[in-house]
């Protein structure tokens, strides 16, 4: 596997990616609620995220692309030729202006970029999104977490629900923990449950649990019954034993 900067080109297929990753997360079952009923809205709600993340000073992502020696353990020829991207990882750097440009520098066109992907997303109402859900949810990490300076934040992994489990996430994982340790900064994150076992085991320690409640949402004539989530909030530190291998 190759693991490199995302190119605006891949920004479709990875929102694409996105959506089928998070299909069934319950986490994401209360960021859009109503993905079932609308799930053209779920998929442009995760493709506006990403671009406005590829064009954000201090935000990054990262695809993760298949290579050919891949094939021989997990994949046929057919499935390598149909596309080599099955994930990716985005992160948001909450260091000083200078760290944030050394993860994305800001131009005149990023910035124009930005002012046309805003008034898209006003005339555009997405019918899946709770943004109330999300803006509390991370409000409440945020109490969690305190003082973000010198740290990155890593909202999302995803990898294609048929490449899950089959190491990529967590070769992912760990090579962004080695970016950002090197760098001297502290790396953030939430778990799902699936994420939970590989953030621990490479040293990510919970520091609490935002409580997402059972709730039923409502759209019009629609009603969706949302599951109860606790979600951890985890912190990874750097470790100099692990940067000096």
């Amino acid at each position: 596997m190759r693991i490199r900067p995302a190119l605006q080109q891949d920004i479709p297929l990875l929102a694409l990616i996105g959506a089928q990753a998070f299909g069934n997360d319950h986490i994401y079952a209360h960021f859009y609620p109503f993905r079932d009923v609308y799930p053209r809205d779920f998929y442009e709600g995760i493709l506006m995220t990403l671009r406005k993340s590829f064009v954000t000073p201090g935000h990054q992502i990262l695809a993760i692309e298949l290579e050919a020696n891949d094939l021989s353990s997990c994949i046929s020829p057919q499935e390598l030729l149909r596309s080599r991207l099955v994930g990716y990882m985005t992160f948001v750097c909450h260091g000083s202006s200078d760290q944030k440009a050394a993860w994305n520098t800001d131009t005149t066109e990023k910035r124009l970029q930005r002012e046309l992907l805003a008034i898209q997303e006003a005339e555009i109402p997405n019918r899946a999104v709770s943004k109330e859900n999300i803006a509390n949810f991370y409000n409440e990490e945020r109490q969690i977490l305190g003082d973000l300076g010198n740290s990155v934040e890593c909202p999302t992994l995803a990898v294609l629900p048929e490449f899950q489990y089959m190491g990529f996430g967590s070769r992912t994982f760990e090579h962004a923990q080695k970016i950002i340790w090197e760098k001297g900064m502290e790396m953030v994150l939430d778990a799902s449950q699936a994420g939970l076992p590989l953030y621990l085991k490479r040293g990510a320690t919970v520091e609490g649990h935002v409580h997402l409640k059972s709730k039923i949402e409502r759209i019009g004539n629609l009603e969706v019954m949302l599951p109860e989530v606790s979600v951890p909030v985890m912190r990874s530190r750097p470790q100099r034993s692990k940067m000096m291998l």
